[in-house]
C-alpha cells in the first residue's frame, strides 16, 4: 500500500512539473490598448504583456477632432501598456491603415507587414526607418498619391506588388538592396517612359527579381549579372550612367 501511494504522489509530482514547463514554454500573452498620438489620433497597438515586450499598431481607432491634427499621424516609438510597463513599437501589423494621408514611423521600427498602408490613396511620402530592411509585399499598393518613398541604403528585399499602382515619380535603389519581387512597380505610370534614367536598380539581382512576373520591357534598367562580384556590377552601372 504504501509503495502504490509513494509510485503515485511521484506520477503526480511529475505530471505537476511538465505542465508547468509547458505553461512556462508558452509565449507571452499579448494585449490590445488604445493610445493616442502626438495629434490626439487614436491608434490601437498589440503588445506582449510582459517585460521588455514591444508593440506593433494594429489600426487607427479614431482621428482628431482636429480636421489639419487628423492627417497626420504619429506612431510613437514607446507604448504603456495595461501592465504599466513601456513596450518598444517595433512593427506596423497587416492592413493597419487605409485612409492615412501623412504617417511619421519611430526610429524603432523593424517590420512593415504587408498590406500596411494598402490603399492609401492620399499619402503622398514616406520615409522608411533604418531598422526595416525588407518591403513586405503589397504594402503601399494603391497608394496612387504616393509619390515619393525614401528608402535608406540597407533595404536588402523588396517584395511583389510593394509599391503597385503608386504615384511614385522616381527611385534610388538602396545600395544594399539584391532582390525584387513581382510587379513590385507595377501600374506606376511615372515611371514609364522615362524609366531607364529614373529607376536606378542595382545590376546584382536575384533569379526571383528575373524570372518571377517581372516585366523586364517595362524595366529597361534591369539586368541579370547574378554570380558577378557586387562591386564591379555597380562600377559597371555607374559608367553605363554617365
Amino acid at each position: 500500500m504504501k509503495n502504490y501511494e509513494f509510485l503515485r504522489m511521484r506520477a503526480m509530482r511529475s505530471l505537476f512539473l511538465t505542465l508547468l514547463a509547458m505553461l512556462l514554454a508558452l509565449p507571452a500573452a499579448a494585449d490590445n490598448i488604445d493610445v493616442a498620438d502626438a495629434n490626439g489620433n487614436t491608434l490601437r497597438f498589440s503588445y506582449e504583456n510582459a517585460e521588455n515586450g514591444v508593440a506593433s499598431v494594429t489600426s487607427i481607432v479614431s482621428y482628431s477632432a482636429d480636421a489639419e491634427k487628423a492627417k497626420h499621424i504619429v506612431i510613437p516609438s514607446q507604448i504603456t501598456g495595461a501592465d504599466e510597463r513601456l513596450h518598444t513599437v517595433t512593427a506596423v501589423g497587416y492592413n493597419a491603415f487605409n485612409a492615412a494621408t501623412s504617417v511619421t514611423l519611430p526610429a524603432s521600427l523593424t517590420s512593415l507587414g504587408e498590406r500596411a498602408f494598402y490603399g492609401c490613396s492620399a499619402l503622398e511620402s514616406i520615409s522608411i526607418p533604418e531598422g526595416v530592411t525588407t518591403i513586405q509585399p503589397n504594402v503601399f499598393s494603391g497608394c496612387t498619391s504616393l509619390t515619393s518613398a525614401t528608402l535608406h541604403d540597407g533595404i536588402t528585399s523588396i517584395k511583389a506588388d510593394a509599391f503597385y499602382n503608386t504615384g511614385l515619380m522616381s527611385f534610388v535603389a538602396p545600395a544594399a538592396l539584391t532582390t525584387i519581387g513581382g510587379e513590385a512597380f507595377g501600374s506606376c505610370t511615372a515611371l514609364g517612359a522615362d524609366i531607364h534614367r529614373r529607376l536606378r536598380i542595382p545590376l546584382l539581382l536575384s533569379r526571383e527579381a528575373t524570372h518571377h512576373k517581372l516585366r523586364l520591357h517595362e524595366y529597361k534598367h534591369v539586368h541579370s549579372h547574378v554570380g558577378k562580384p557586387r562591386e564591379r556590377n555597380i562600377r559597371q552601372q555607374r559608367n553605363d550612367d554617365t
